[in-house]
Parts: structure tokens; sequence; C-alpha cells
């Protein structure tokens, strides 16, 4: 909440973004954070299908796909991980796969509480239905 209301209040410092709309909109989202850290795509970039290929190069499907992610690992303390855990499949929602109902229904109620009167929401489809 801290970042998030940093963000409202310093907008030029601080960029608050979400994994869902980086999902429902890349291109809209690519081209705010390019703003932000103050090299906006020119037109011509922009037409030259830039943005398009720095999504595509960023996007999951690449992503778990490079070699350093499927095998790789990296220290976390005086633990080794490997880095393909840090990847599942990349879907709005899909935490929901690993929780059973009643720990969803806890985290909701303990997101619910925290995001009270900020304005941001979170909706799980496992316990609203949907």
């Amino acid at each position: 909440m801290g970042y998030y209301k940093e963000s409202l209040e310093s907008p030029k410092r601080v960029l608050f973004m979400r994994y869902e709309e980086l999902h429902k909109d890349p291109f809209g989202e690519l081209k705010r954070l390019a703003e932000f850290v103050g090299c906006p795509f020119t037109e011509e970039e922009e037409r030259g299908g830039i943005v398009g290929e720095i999504v595509e190069m960023c996007g999951f499907e690449r992503l778990v796909g490079l070699e350093v992610n499927k095998r790789g690992k990296m220290e976390m303390g005086k633990v080794e991980v490997e880095n393909r855990l840090f990847f599942r499949k990349g879907r709005v929602g899909d935490w929901e796969n690993y929780l059973t109902e009643e720990m969803a229904e806890r985290v909701e109620r303990v997101v619910e509480e925290r995001l009270r009167g900020s304005g941001l929401s979170f909706v799980s489809s496992t316990v609203s239905g949907t």
C-alpha cells in the first residue's frame, strides 16, 4: 500500500503497475513505462513495430523458454533455488490452483482488509464464484 499511495502522491517518482493490467494491455503498459523512465517511443518506433518486438521479447513464453530459466540456479541466502521455480503458467488468477478454498478465502479477507479505502480491488474467482 505504501508504494501505491506514494505513486498517487508522487507520480513522477513512483510508477505503480499491476500484473493484470500488464497482461491485459502489454503495449499500453510498456509505453507508460517508457514514458515514466523518460524514454518514450517515437511515432516512427511505434510504426516500425518496436513496441511489439519488446513485448514479444519480454513475454512470458519467451522468458520461461530461456535456457537460464530452464536450468539455471540462484543463491537465496544459504539455499540454491532453481530459476524454473519462479515460473508457473503466467496466467492471471492461476495462484488459485495452488490454494485450498479455505486458503483462498483467508487471502481474500486479508487483502480486502488491507486494500479497504484505497480504491484498489482484489477479485478471486474461487471465492466469488466468477
